[in-house]
């Protein structure tokens, strides 16, 4: 599967793990997991399909670079996801899922720097 593919897929996987959160907290009345909520819609769902849209629209070549872009977004948003569920649900010690949480948004962030890199070298 081409990675343009692979992050419109697990984008719209995302978005129906969010919606999903998102429906289970309607119906019980506890927001609790709104951050964990918006995470998944925003980083897992919205980004990754921001980045296949880049691959696919600008054809980035499917590099090293590409690949360690795709597991460094999608790693560091589960970790991240992950973590923030335990976080708001209590389970845990804050401190140590902290951690977590911080990995994560560093996968993300250099998921951002190497697509970045990407356009930056794509042919006009």
């Amino acid at each position: 599967m081409k990675l343009y593919k692979i992050h419109l897929v697990l984008g719209l996987v995302w978005l129906l793990i969010g919606m999903t959160l998102g429906q289970i907290m309607g119906e019980s009345g506890d927001h609790g997991q709104l951050p964990t909520h918006a995470h998944i819609m925003l980083v897992g769902g919205v980004l990754s399909l921001a980045w296949g849209l880049l691959y696919r629209v600008l054809d980035l070549p499917a590099r090293l670079i590409a690949g360690v872009q795709t597991l460094a977004h999608h790693l560091g948003s589960v970790c991240m996801v992950v973590a923030l569920y335990m976080l708001f649900g209590g389970i845990g010690e804050p401190a140590s899922v902290s951690v977590f949480i911080g990995l994560g948004g560093v996968g993300v962030m250099l998921s951002t720097l190497l697509i970045l890199l990407l356009v930056i070298l794509a042919k006009d």
